[in-house]
Formats: C-alpha cells, sequence, structure tokens
C-alpha cells in the first residue's frame, strides 16, 4: 500500500495509521485505539493459483538448482501484491498463514 498525502500537518500523522483495504478504500486509525499486536497473515508460494502461476512466469520467474528461486523485479513486486512470505517469516513465527487463524 502506498499512501500519497498532500499538505498535511506531519504532527497531526504522528499517530495515525492509514490501511487500504482490498476495495481500495482508504481507512485511518489512530494508533492507541488500535492496541499493541498487529499479527500479519500471508500466503507461502505453493498456495498460489495456476493463473497467479503463470502471471508470475510472464512477470520474471526463474527456477535455478540448486539455489531455488530468482525473481525480476517485477515477478518480486507482483509476488508483493499477493502478500506472498517471500522472507519465511511464516515459518519463523512472525506471522500467520493466509486462510487459516493460527499464527
Amino acid at each position: 500500500m502506498v499512501a500519497i498525502l498532500t499538505t498535511v500537518n506531519l504532527l497531526e500523522l504522528e499517530n495515525t495509521l492509514f490501511i487500504q483495504t482490498e476495495d481500495k478504500i482508504n481507512k485511518e486509525y489512530t494508533i492507541q485505539n488500535l492496541g499493541q499486536t498487529l499479527f500479519l497473515y500471508l500466503r507461502e508460494l505453493n498456495d498460489l493459483t495456476d493463473e497467479q502461476r503463470k502471471q508470475l512466469i510472464k512477470e520474471g520467474l526463474v527456477i535455478g538448482r540448486p539455489y531455488g528461486y530468482t525473481f525480476s523485479n517485477h515477478g518480486f513486486l507482483y509476488l508483493l501484491s499477493l502478500s506472498v512470505d517471500l522472507f519465511g517469516l511464516i515459518k519463523a513465527g512472525f506471522c500467520g498463514r493466509r486462510g487459516t487463524s493460527d499464527p
């Protein structure tokens, strides 16, 4: 998500969190009202649909042995837009797997 702000007093933003929903609606939250924990839910690479896999190949995916996957810049950004865990956060326990309620 990218927030574009124009002529705003930065002091007003100090305790504000902006989140864009899947419907492209921007929501504003005062951080003190959110609580203390924010837990992410991401998808694993093998959770992609066939259509998403085909698009990823078009965007730039290279499978190299023995070192694994390599992505072009476009492929990397495409995976980020799909909320794919690219950094092993699920296995490390820092986020949950999307589609499950277990962190």
